[in-house]
């Protein structure tokens, strides 16, 4: 689990983008390293939707019945439960796989499909919600 956290780390902290062909990576940990900086990547995209989408609700308004205070908390909300489901759900998939040498790149793969179908979710909230 340490190495998985460091690999994860590197990426966010190098700041580079990561290949999208992991497949082609050199070896094993060259291939967790891809994944993890592919995982930092989305999460990093998804950091920057919430942001806009905090920020046009700090913008809107509260009149006519609209609670942008409201709608911000419960997309907060909405997000603690969604990470909670991503854990448990990629928790399943590990249980299933074992603890090989192909285990990291199972619960990455989960993590950034996860990732990549809520930043989707959140694209499409923000263009029907904050005129995105």
């Amino acid at each position: 689990m340490w190495l998985f956290a460091v690999l994860l780390s590197a990426g966010a902290v190098a700041g580079q983008e990561p290949p999208r062909d992991c497949a082609r990576a050199d070896g094993h940990l060259e291939t967790v390293a891809c994944y993890g900086e592919w995982r930092a990547q989305v999460e990093a995209e998804q950091q920057a939707i919430l942001s806009r989408i905090d920020a046009r609700l700090d913008q809107r308004p509260a009149e006519g019945g609209v609670d942008p205070q409201q709608a911000k908390q419960s997309l907060a909300q909405a997000q603690t439960h969604w990470a909670a489901f991503v854990a448990a759900d990629c928790r399943a998939g590990e249980a299933l796989f074992g603890a090989g040498n192909a285990f990291a790149l199972d619960s990455l793969d989960c993590e950034i499909a996860h990732y990549q179908a809520r930043n989707r979710q959140l694209e499409a909230f923000e263009t029907r919600y904050g005129g995105g």
